[in-house]
């Protein structure tokens, strides 16, 4: 399908790469062949558009979840990214360099990854970033016989990944709500620090975003010998910062809730939870695969309500009084999905067989819990 010199699947190596133990670059002699069978044991192809969050574990984490199933499929791993990004080259299979030009032109960006899949045989896409674009061109990969592993569709993906929107459209009665406000000018946010700071301490996030950027908490004494205390700022700094932004963003203000914070990596089939792993921070470092199960039940309700599906994390911070608090429901698998495998199940791997029907629900193990997980 793809036989040009300026295909995909002739990918260039990264501008720079040193020779000598360079990272393997897609070809058409050494990319990895989907849909091929040796023996008994079925190869399957796995591409992660974007990169990997954690790559060398996560993907080592697979493998060695391929491993210990003999009647299962080898996996291979393809990791595409642009030429910025670093995640996943080394450890991958093979790796693809996404062109830089049309990696924010979604029309561009899709027909580029249609024909990556098509050239390598890939069997199923995994994206990290711009999941809409990929819910919205699902029937196109599964036309090739590609499937997508995605949560939902493009309108709920972009309604939980503004947290101020999916709080206001959850059910009361379903989960716990931190109290909160948005503010999009610096007006309103001074609005919002006056009212909720007679709760105590204030934090702000970002409506829109991942990981912890953005977000601030208004007390630097909280994180004095913290080794995230850059997060821990006065008032006055986090009205500086703001500042200096060339457009103010759209801001959730809520007060601050103490912890623990707790996160569930979830795995889900058409609106069922299939296993969720919740996972508690200790030292740096290192958490504990905690048998919580207030929180799978929690979990299961919004993976039901939302009809998620798939591979996604829920985040949940604990307040004073020991309530747990939704914080946010991430529409990717988390970087620390690596940890969960140490449960004896690696999420990633039996989302894989799931998607491709080699495995069913039922057939997914149960995790091993009490384990304290290192990142080390």
């Amino acid at each position: 399908m793809m036989n040009d010199s300026n295909s995909a699947a002739t990918a260039s190596p990264v501008p720079g790469e040193p020779e000598q133990g360079s990272v393997p670059t897609c070809t058409e002699s050494d990319a990895p062949a989907g849909h091929t069978e040796g023996g008994e044991s079925t190869v399957v192809t796995v591409l992660f558009v974007g990169g990997i969050f954690s790559a060398p574990q996560v993907i080592a984490s697979i493998h060695a979840a391929a491993q210990a199933n003999p009647l299962g499929p080898e996996v291979q791993i393809v990791v595409s990214h642009r030429s910025n990004e670093r995640r996943g080259i080394d450890e991958a299979d093979a790796f693809i360099l996404e062109p830089d030009e049309i990696s924010r032109d979604p029309v561009a960006f899709i027909d580029w990854c249609l024909e990556v899949a098509a050239g390598l045989g890939v069997d199923v896409i995994v994206p990290r970033r711009n999941v809409a674009w990929f819910a919205d061109a699902r029937q196109r990969f599964e036309e090739l016989g590609v499937q997508v592993i995605v949560p939902g569709d493009s309108a709920l993906l972009s309604s939980i990944e503004n947290k101020a929107a999916l709080y206001q459209a959850l059910p009361s009665h379903l989960v716990a709500i931190p109290q909160f406000r948005t503010a999009l000018t610096m007006t309103e946010f001074d609005e919002a620090y006056a009212e909720l700071s007679k709760l105590g301490t204030v934090c702000i996030k970002p409506t829109v975003g991942i990981a912890a950027r953005g977000f601030r908490v208004l007390n630097p004494a909280l994180g004095v010998g913290r080794p995230d205390a850059d997060v821990y700022v006065s008032l006055e700094d986090a009205r500086q910062e703001l500042s200096s932004l060339k457009r103010f963003p759209e801001l959730m203000v809520m007060p601050y809730l103490p912890g623990p914070e707790r996160s569930v990596d979830c795995l889900a089939h058409h609106g069922r939870l299939v296993v969720g792993i919740v996972r508690r921070k200790l030292d740096v470092g290192e958490q504990l695969l905690e048998d919580h199960p207030e929180l799978l039940e929690l979990a299961n309700k919004l993976t039901e309500h939302l009809q998620l599906h798939g591979l996604f994390n829920i985040q949940f911070m604990q307040g004073s009084s020991g309530q747990q608090f939704l914080l946010e429901i991430n529409t990717r698998m988390s970087g620390g999905i690596y940890l969960s495998a140490r449960s004896g199940v690696c999420l990633p791997y039996w989302a894989v067989l799931l998607a491709l029907g080699l495995s069913s629900p039922t057939e997914v193990p149960a995790p091993v819990l009490g384990v304290r997980a290192s990142k080390r």
